[in-house]
């Protein structure tokens, strides 16, 4: 079951106190307090990049309502730091939100960079903890990008990814007509991360087509597919050369004729995050800077410990 009030945070034989690293709000995290996780225990970065509408919030939200419930895609939830932030994005699909269907709130552009955190432990190896982080920003912002590379350099997510996935919306992919942009839509999206070295031969990279239910009520389900198995084809041809590894995902994060599973795809495209760090030259907790009268005391009580070791 998933904790708001998860007030340490275990790197090994040390625990530090949540209130020392000042996430305690359970609002999303900025870059910033991510910095600040990675400073104290290893954590997956998932960068989603995806235009409006695509899926990205509503892929977190499938993530959170499941381990709200349940044990899913092998691990049970032991904290999530921003729950507040989860439950405010998730309030559309519960009854008491009025909504005579299930919806999710859109990502707005003022909001910026956000992250949102969980926290996970095998059901076989219950002290192993791992922690993942997922970025979510307006898709307009990567629209723009796609026109004006040189914005490119300004999206922070980027170089803290160990994953960068991007999403095709299966919305689009339905509708006969917006198809061809749909595609083309993800495969100028990986041009763009690969001409502006935003993604490299140490990128691990990710296709994840959303909205699996609307493209199987497609007319033409059946030749969709085997379009979409060409597409994919070739975008590893055209670019996995270019990346540590190019995959491919299908999700339908919300159902709401309930035709297919709960989450249908999403826990394979989660358990493929498991285990995905790459090595960070980041400080310890006792290579940060001491600002406040408390942190000092704290430095030269750990200072003390050593010495009397």
């Amino acid at each position: 079951m998933a904790e708001a009030d998860d007030k340490a945070i275990s790197t090994g034989d040390e625990v530090i106190s949540q209130e020392l690293l000042d996430l305690s709000t359970s609002e999303a995290f900025s870059i910033s307090e991510v910095d600040t996780l990675l400073c104290v225990r290893p954590v997956t970065v998932v960068t989603l990049v995806g235009d409006a509408h695509s899926g990205k919030s509503t892929l977190i939200c499938s993530i959170y309502d499941r381990f709200l419930h349940d044990v899913f895609a092998d691990r049970m939830s032991c904290g999530i730091q921003t729950i507040v932030a989860l439950e405010k994005r998730a309030h559309y699909e519960r009854l008491d939100s009025g909504m005579q269907t299930p919806d999710t709130a859109r990502t707005p552009l003022s909001e910026g960079l956000q992250y949102f955190h969980f926290a996970f432990t095998s059901l076989t190896e219950p002290y192993h903890r791992e922690d993942i982080v997922i970025s979510d920003r307006a898709g307009e912002l990567y629209n723009r990008a796609r026109g004006n590379p040189e914005l490119v350099a300004d999206l922070e997510e980027f170089p803290k990814a160990d994953i960068v996935c991007i999403l095709m919306d299966g919305g689009r992919l339905a509708d006969l007509e917006e198809r061809a942009g749909a595609m083309q839509i993800v495969r100028q999206t990986l041009r763009m991360l690969t001409d502006t070295k935003a993604v490299n031969l140490n990128s691990v990279v990710q296709i994840v087509t959303t909205k699996q239910d609307l493209l199987q009520q497609a007319g033409d389900w059946a030749t969709l597919d085997g379009r979409l198995d060409v597409f994919r084809k070739k975008l590893n041809e055209d670019f996995g050369p270019r990346l540590k590894s190019l995959d491919f995902f299908t999700v339908a994060a919300r159902d709401p004729t309930g035709g297919l599973d709960r989450a249908f795809g999403v826990d394979v495209l989660l358990r493929s995050w498991y285990g995905q760090l790459k090595s960070r030259n980041l400080p310890s907790i006792s290579e940060l800077i001491a600002v406040t009268e408390f942190d000092k005391l704290a430095d030269r009580f750990q200072t003390w410990e050593h010495r009397d070791a």
